[in-house]
């Protein structure tokens, strides 16, 4: 959730309805009522204001995840009903900080715009549109489920996993993933207001610090800017205000904090929309990494613009002020070839660090239903787990600010994917343009933060192109010209990792380490997923291993791996009632969201909890028997609980050893290992209570190294 918003923006945040546009795809029941409209809450999305409406159970209740699919194939139109009063301004703009996903808006009945992309902010100058008193805006969004299938029709097949995500830019995981469940549906999921301003508006200000041999701070600060003249909705040519500029624009930014009081001046000439502004500062206290030093930040103010009855005298204001926060630190990163392969070794400050901590998916399949507390207690176990990195997973979401705000607090470094995962993505020209606009928002939001020092370009979108089956051949084209290997092949997404994203860096923010995906090697002609370069996602340990096969490893940086264990047992309880309970009842597979799961949890826990070996099988309850003893099974006699308490705590208890092995293990490999990050590994059941894994980890995660 953005929480950082222009003080000029008023959000729409009273009288909302929704309503279904096609309700005969809803229970029969429901219809009605879903014609006429429920109450609504924005920012918000369908299923939760259906659940507040007591129209539907708890999606993550029981097997409620199957029976509320048709919620993804409506068609839902969101209404307020709000007063405006001109209060002078110049430009009245209708901003949208984020529509999940295809919507259409109309303004007292005319139309204002339309939205592809869940990822990005959209603007419309809405001031020939709005009357004064009472307004109404409508936005209507199409089925996600439906569009994906449409636009699948139109552009052809590109590999996913269950329903289309990928023709959308929206979050993957919201149609289901391996850890969650498929609750696709639509909303205003970030704040929908009205921006009033006038002369200038600050559009963007992306402040990149460096630091000179000498200990000197160095913040270039460039400044986007948006005049509110030129051409309105009219056609008109606007002119300026008295107090405001019609030319040159003043802009000065100013740093504070840590004894520091610098600040630089400049003007924006006529025509242009970006102006830089440096800033030297003297012996800068350096922002560190936990576990290195201190986390020490700055404050940064811009102002921009002038007005008043005398502008540019002591009595003036700016018409447009950013606040935000830096960190004064250098990250660099080294993957040259050593006698062990190829490292990733990240450097701060020009002191290599050993990065550890875990991967961060979305900690609600509903993710208007995050605040600040929340992620603050999520922020508190990452540190109490001795962490000093969270990987923010390319299937989910560009986090909240609150999140980013707390690891610069913290020290914890972030790794920031850009949202691809696991599929080929299109590339025609209307999602390549809908990709910049959001690259180029995301660069420049978050590059003020200091814990920021990776970028990847997207999750595993390499190693499934080399590697997973059927992948390559269905995006063969013969009417594509001829490639370096002779045959003709649809884009499928590397446009964007190693073209578009490398050069918006570039203009943007070159302070970063990027990578094109993850896993990947950095040599040529070899696996993208080899441990002993680059780096490497680890799941054969868990799917078809046992945990002490990471001793097969020698991975320079792992930053995906893991293993499954249930929630805890009030939150297991309190959605799955089977009776009795059974690790194979119906209400627990449902829940249970990987492959084979619970087999695999039975299988891991062989010889070291349960009798036999990982690779028993049996034949009519005959271990390692033959085909005539009866029905094959993964599962061995010893794999059944009579307590299924008992059951729940071997598989939490297995979790917590077998992630301290995988990462004491790679850790005893330190001059080779730079860096470990394991998801949490238990199936989503909304629950902020830690598992035994947690506690281990302040034991097997140390701080120096």
């Amino acid at each position: 959730m953005l929480t950082h918003h222009p003080s000029t923006f008023t959000p729409l945040e009273g009288s909302w309805t929704m309503a279904a546009l096609n309700p005969q795809v809803a229970p029969e029941d429901l219809r009605d009522r879903l014609a006429n409209g429920v109450e609504a809450r924005v920012p918000g999305e369908a299923t939760i204001d259906l659940l507040r409406a007591g129209l539907i159970g708890d999606p993550y209740d029981g097997d409620n995840e199957q029976a509320q699919q048709w919620i993804g194939d409506v068609d839902w139109r969101f209404t307020c009903q709000f007063d405006w009063h001109d209060d002078g301004s110049q430009r009245h703009d209708l901003v949208a900080y984020g529509l999940d996903t295809v919507a259409a808006l109309e303004l007292n009945g005319r139309p204002v715009g339309s939205t592809q992309n869940a990822y990005r902010t959209y603007r419309w100058d809405v001031r020939n549109l709005l009357k004064d008193g009472g307004n109404t805006l409508v936005v209507s969004f199409t089925s996600p489920v439906r569009e994906g299938e449409r636009r699948q029709t139109i552009l052809g097949y590109y590999p996913y996993d269950s329903h289309p995500f990928n023709q959308l830019r929206k979050a993957a995981s919201s149609f289901g993933w391996d850890w969650g469940i498929d609750v696709a549906n639509a909303g205003i999921w970030q704040p929908i207001g009205i921006d009033s301003w006038s002369g200038v508006r600050i559009a963007q200000v992306r402040p990149l610090v460096g630091v000179d041999d000498q200990g000197g701070g160095l913040l270039t600060v460039d400044v986007d800017l948006e005049r509110a003249g030129g051409r309105g909705r009219s056609g008109t040519d606007e002119k300026a205000r008295p107090g405001t500029q019609s030319g040159g624009i003043p802009v000065r930014v100013h740093l504070g904090g840590n004894s520091a009081d610098a600040q630089a001046c400049s003007c924006l000439n006529a025509g242009a929309d970006t102006v830089r502004l440096v800033l030297r500062v003297p012996d800068v206290q350096l922002w560190w990494p936990r576990g290195y030093g201190d986390h020490p930040l700055y404050t940064v103010d811009v102002m921009a613009g002038q007005e008043g009855a005398n502008a540019g005298s002591d009595e003036s204001r700016p018409q447009a002020v950013w606040t935000g926060r830096v960190g004064f630190r250098t990250v660099s990163v080294d993957t040259a070839a050593d006698e062990d392969g190829r490292p990733f070794r990240i450097s701060v400050n020009g002191v290599p660090v050993h990065a550890h901590g875990y991967n961060w998916i979305p900690d609600d399949a509903f993710i208007t239903r995050m605040n600040k507390d929340r992620y603050q207690r999520r922020m508190e176990d990452l540190v109490e787990s001795n962490s000093n990195m969270v990987r923010i997973w390319g299937g989910g979401y560009y986090e909240s600010d609150d999140l980013y705000d707390l690891a610069d607090e913290e020290g914890v470094m972030v790794w920031q994917d850009f949202m691809f995962a696991c599929a080929a993505y299109p590339e025609d020209p209307g999602n390549w343009s809908e990709v910049e606009a959001e690259a180029r928002e995301q660069i420049g939001r978050l590059s003020p933060h200091p814990s920021l020092v990776v970028w990847n370009g997207s999750n595993e979108n390499y190693t499934a192109y080399a590697d997973w089956g059927g992948f390559k051949n269905a995006l063969v084209d013969p009417a594509a010209v001829p490639n370096m290997y002779g045959y003709g092949e649809r884009p499928w997404g590397d446009g964007y990792y190693s073209d578009l994203f490398p050069r918006l860096f570039a203009q943007l923010d070159p302070t970063r380490i990027y990578l094109p995906s993850s896993p990947m090697s950095f040599t040529k002609y070899t696996s993208p997923n080899k441990d002993n370069d680059g780096t490497v996602h680890i799941w054969d340990v868990w799917n078809s291993k046992g945990y002490k096969a990471y001793r097969d490893y020698r991975p320079r940086f792992a930053d995906e791996f893991g293993y499954q264990a249930p929630p805890a047992w009030s939150t297991l309880t309190r959605v799955v009632h089977d009776s009795p309970l059974d690790p194979f009842g119906t209400q627990m597979l449902v829940h249970q969201k990987a492959i084979d799961g619970n087999i695999k949890l039975s299988r891991g826990m062989r010889s070291h909890l349960t009798p036999g070996d990982f690779y028993d099988i049996s034949y009519g309850g005959v271990v390692n028997g033959r085909r005539s003893d009866g029905p094959h099974s993964w599962l061995i006699p010893s794999d059944r609980w009579e307590d299924i308490e008992d059951w729940h705590w071997a598989c939490q208890l297995q979790q917590a050893q077998a992630v301290r092995f995988g990462v004491e293990y790679m850790r005893s490999l330190e001059q080779v290992n730079a860096g470990t990050a394991s998801p949490s590994g238990s199936p989503p059941a909304t629950s902020s209570l830690p598992l035994p894994s947690l506690y281990s980890a302040q034991g097997f995660r140390g701080l120096l190294g």
